[in-house]
């Protein structure tokens, strides 16, 4: 989600529009919610998991989901690496 809301500001606040503009018209921003979203919940979801594994408190599981949630792609590249070339909870 904070991936998306990054690239409505730099939308907004860019003096070249041209480029932007056209992606937005073609419903570019659409679908960039969209993949916001998706990727929101897919880090949601592994957060969730993983936690389970750990036996974490439903409350904190909430938490960790939604903040893994608003982060979205930045939680699935940390994913990658804490979990795949650490030693996470390897789902």
């Amino acid at each position: 989600m904070i991936d998306y809301l990054l690239y409505t500001f730099v939308k907004n606040n860019n003096k070249d529009n041209q480029t932007i503009e056209a992606f937005s018209s073609s419903g570019g921003d659409i679908i960039g919610l969209i993949i916001s979203l998706t990727f929101g919940f897919m880090a949601a979801i592994l957060s969730w998991n993983c936690n389970s594994k750990l036996h974490t408190g439903t409350g904190l599981k909430i938490l960790y989901a939604f903040i893994a949630w608003f982060f979205g792609l930045f939680y699935l590249i940390f994913y990658f690496f804490a979990n795949y070339l650490g030693n996470g909870c390897g789902i």
